[in-house]
């Protein structure tokens, strides 16, 4: 029977980032779409589950593909483990996987920790940057003031995928040369940042990653 397979962790998955991979993303979202269901920011949709299924499956050595640890020392692990039997019929026995809560701390509580922010801020301090994004939930600019530079390409709030070709168009003409890109914008981002890495493209699917960033600055503001 297959298993789930081991998960590379976040600051193993967050080090490979930094050396240049780019990653796409898998929350519960992602997998109901998966399953032919619809997700909060997301109406299922054919094609959409197609490209989903097939990055699960992908081979691009330069693309992490990031799934749920299920590690039983995270704080939902009772959460997460029970879709562990659903989820992992779509995986590819062998091949390696690592964390898509490289931004989800809620779910990977050792990662709340100001140096593990400090080191996911490398991904766009001092550099040109072209960020994804459908609204001010997750990063904006205000919170990317270590970036050299950014170019703003827009998304709707909901289903970005049926506008997903226009991005893609917009995210090239942004890009004189190769990355990174940030991508915030549910699942249209995880098929963005494959689709992306495919042509050489540093792709960071990043989700709602800015709310945590928030929470992380306002408790060092308390503890001042």
């Amino acid at each position: 029977m297959k298993e789930y397979p081991q998960v590379i962790g976040e600051f193993e998955t967050l080090d490979l980032i930094l050396q240049g991979h780019s990653i796409a993303r898998y929350g519960d979202g992602e997998f109901n779409i998966v399953q032919g269901r619809n997700c909060v920011s997301q109406k299922g949709d054919t094609k959409l589950q197609h490209e989903l299924k097939s990055i699960l499956m992908n081979k691009n050595p330069r693309l992490l593909v990031g799934i749920p640890t299920m590690d039983p020392k995270g704080v939902k692990y009772d959460r997460w483990g029970k879709y562990a039997p659903k989820y992992k019929q779509f995986l590819k026995e062998g091949k390696r996987y690592y964390s898509s809560f490289i931004t989800r701390p809620d779910s990977a509580q050792w990662c709340f920790d100001t140096k593990y922010w400090d080191k996911l801020k490398q991904i766009w301090t001092g550099k040109d940057i072209t960020l994804v994004r459908g609204s001010n939930r997750s990063l904006h600019p205000e919170l990317l003031s270590e970036a050299k530079s950014i170019y703003e390409v827009s998304t709707p709030y909901s289903d970005a995928y049926v506008e997903i070709d226009r991005i893609e168009k917009d995210i090239y003409r942004a890009l004189p040369e190769a990355g990174p890109v940030i991508l915030c914008c549910g699942a249209t981002a995880t098929v963005l940042a494959s689709r992306l890495c495919g042509k050489g493209y540093h792709a960071i699917d990043l989700g709602h990653v800015g709310m945590f960033i928030n929470k992380e600055g306002k408790k060092e503001t308390t503890n001042d």
